[in-house]
């Protein structure tokens, strides 16, 4: 098995919250392959992660221009061989997540189809991208292809596919978000993670970003608490899950409200 993250610490950003996932990662992949990808950030950021992989014998691979997380997830799928798991580096881990299987090349933690704060309009539904598990990366890459052939074949620049980067279109004049890997969800499913999977990590949301969503989200209050607890006493996200469960049930309200109104 093997575990990617991409590090992402842009000017301005935390780098501790970028980086939390580096304390526990061992916990959640005690035995796994890790590899860390410095994602073109500055020579002061590239210093103090090397440390930091070390410490949990992880390979450190640079990306000298930096990319996009949902291009970067498909260049992961695409280089790799066998079972895949792909992390995000704003994560707590407190139990194994090494035994998790699913009846299903892809599984993760379900977001709805909802009202989304940070693109303004409303979003399909997917996967969340902060822990992806891909049973076997050659699987995925047939079930894309079987999925809709005419963009693997002549001419396929016309009629392109790509299920993991994010896009907005419009339908009737309105926005529409396909957030990275909803296109992916909603061509192939995917399994869900329960209760007991969900226990076993915390994602703390946004953090290469946080200026701009604390901009766009109407609680303020809520989201910059939950950084300052991962800060300063992540213990306290254990089980955060719920609340963001709720959240998602409130987006999720909201959109069905929109749309029993056009």
């Amino acid at each position: 098995m093997t575990v990617v993250a991409l590090v992402s610490v842009p000017e301005g950003a935390d780098f501790d919250v970028c980086t939390l996932a580096f304390s526990s990662l061992r916990v959640g992949f005690p035995s796994a392959t890790i590899k860390v990808y410095d994602n073109g950030n500055g020579e002061e950021v590239t210093s103090r992660l090397k440390p930091l992989a070390d410490s949990i014998g992880a390979e450190l691979h640079r990306c000298i221009e930096p990319k996009h997380h949902a291009d970067w997830i498909s260049l992961m799928v695409r280089m790799h061989d066998g079972p895949l798991r792909v992390v995000d580096t704003d994560t707590i881990w407190w139990e194994s997540c090494e035994g998790f299987d699913f009846d299903s090349p892809l599984a993760g933690r379900f977001v709805p189809t909802m009202w989304n704060e940070f693109s303004q309009c409303p979003s399909f539904a997917r996967l969340h991208t902060s822990f992806m598990w891909i049973r076997d990366c050659a699987e995925l890459c047939n079930r894309i292809r079987e999925a809709y052939p005419p963009a693997h074949s002549a001419c396929g620049e016309y009629c392109p596919c790509n299920p993991f980067l994010p896009a907005v279109g419009f339908v009737g004049g309105k926005p529409v978000f396909w957030d990275s890997t909803a296109m992916l969800y909603n061509m192939i499913g995917g399994a869900h993670f329960e209760p007991k999977h969900l226990e076993c990590y915390t994602h703390v949301n946004s953090a290469s970003f946080y200026k701009v969503m604390l901009e766009r989200v109407e609680n303020k209050t809520a989201f910059a608490r939950q950084h300052e607890l991962a800060k300063y006493e992540p213990e306290k996200l254990r089980g955060f899950w719920r609340a963001e469960d709720r959240y998602y049930a409130e987006m999720n309200r909201r959109y069905l409200e929109g749309v029993n109104k056009q």
